[in-house]
């Protein structure tokens, strides 16, 4: 045993002595790998909000469940749902259809062709069963029945057309204007009608007013102001007689004093398309995440620079941020938003000439 010892006591020292220059050297070159010390570091920011719900939840089927609620339509462009739960469609070729409630299999009864003639509708208001205001070029239309006559007479004219017709709580008519209406007149506005047809300004110095969303519960207005096509776009409260300063007072004009007290949008983002329709969410069918946000549809991009069209959801988060997400995609252009008494959410495909129900699914878990 000692002999052993004594011959291989170096070998078994020297390998000792070896480990331990490994382990001074990794020690030593990790203590230089952190000089200098970080002097008044700032600490961590805290992590981004979580959305309450994930992208893409309407194509979800864990979700909501994503059906068409009808189809063989012809690029259906506005829609709106009377007391009864019939929906009634306004179609790009002039024609409004009413859509009776649906039956057991969860689909209308029965169609009903009400109007032929509309010229270029653009937005649907419901006053009680086939009663109806129907914007369209050059004035409003009142179908009662298969009886069609003209309200609100001369509207003003735009190269660019913008869509959505909505009442407020004091029964007047509002709606988006483009630049352009009148001559010399450079801003966007919202114009608003009563129902004796007379026509005044609402809301001016817009740039493309794209479309208009109501609050049900509070009354509160929106307005979705997109100046450029595709471009980014603002989101305001919407107020009467106020003027939102497009063009003399954006950009680098925004500051000064000239265009001090003018109101600030809520939001500014960029979509990936253009905006056709904006819808305050208030049913009571969907999770408790969704309630009170703002769903729009993407008509697409003319452009051809982005992506396709789609249903957007958009909210504010519990720190002041706004969220925008997308919520279905897989639409030729989306067009209109409507939701039944039950909360269900409707959007039109133009495209496609169907209209979409998102339904929360009974599998979902936030319920």
């Amino acid at each position: 045993m000692g002999f052993f010892w004594q011959r291989w006591r170096p070998v078994l020292l020297g390998f000792l002595l070896v480990l331990a220059g490994l382990f001074l050297g990794w020690q030593t070159r990790a203590w230089l790998e952190s000089w200098p010390p970080v002097q008044g570091a700032e600490p961590s920011s805290p992590p981004e909000e979580a959305p309450p719900f994930p992208p893409l939840a309407g194509d979800d089927p864990q979700r909501f469940t994503r059906s068409v609620y009808f189809d063989g339509l012809f690029q259906p462009v506005a829609m709106a749902f009377g007391p009864d739960g019939s929906l009634y469609v306004a179609q790009a070729d002039g024609t409004l259809w009413a859509l009776e409630p649906p039956g057991r299999d969860g689909h209308p009864r029965n169609i009903r062709l009400l109007a032929a003639d509309l010229p270029d509708p653009q937005g649907v208001v419901v006053l009680k069963k086939d009663d109806l205001l129907v914007r369209g070029r050059g004035g409003i239309w009142r179908v009662q029945g298969s009886q069609m006559s003209l309200a609100v007479e001369d509207l003003p004219m735009a190269s660019d057309l913008s869509y959505g017709l909505l009442m407020t709580r004091d029964r007047r008519l509002l709606w988006p204007q483009p630049a352009g209406y009148q001559p010399g007149v450079l801003s966007g506005s919202v114009l608003a009608a009563s129902l004796d047809g007379a026509v005044e300004v609402f809301a001016s110095g817009l740039g493309r007013p794209r479309s208009l969303a109501l609050d049900d519960e509070t009354g509160a207005l929106y307005v979705l102001d997109q100046p450029q096509v595709a471009g980014p776009a603002d989101l305001f409260l919407l107020q009467e007689n106020q003027d939102y300063g497009w063009p003399l007072c954006t950009g680098e004009k925004a500051g000064t004093l000239s265009c001090s007290g003018l109101p600030e949008p809520l939001w500014t983002f960029s979509p990936e398309g253009e905006i056709w329709g904006l819808l305050f969410y208030t049913g009571g069918a969907f999770p408790p995440s969704y309630q009170r946000t703002f769903f729009l549809t993407l008509w697409g991009d003319p452009t051809g620079k982005k992506d396709g069209s789609g249903v957007m959801v958009a909210w504010r988060g519990s720190q002041g941020s706004w969220n925008l997400l997308p919520f279905s995609k897989d639409f030729w252009h989306a067009t209109a938003l409507a939701v039944d008494k039950s909360g269900n959410l409707y959007v039109a495909d133009m495209g496609r000439g169907v209209i979409v129900r998102f339904s929360p699914s009974a599998q979902d878990t936030e319920r």
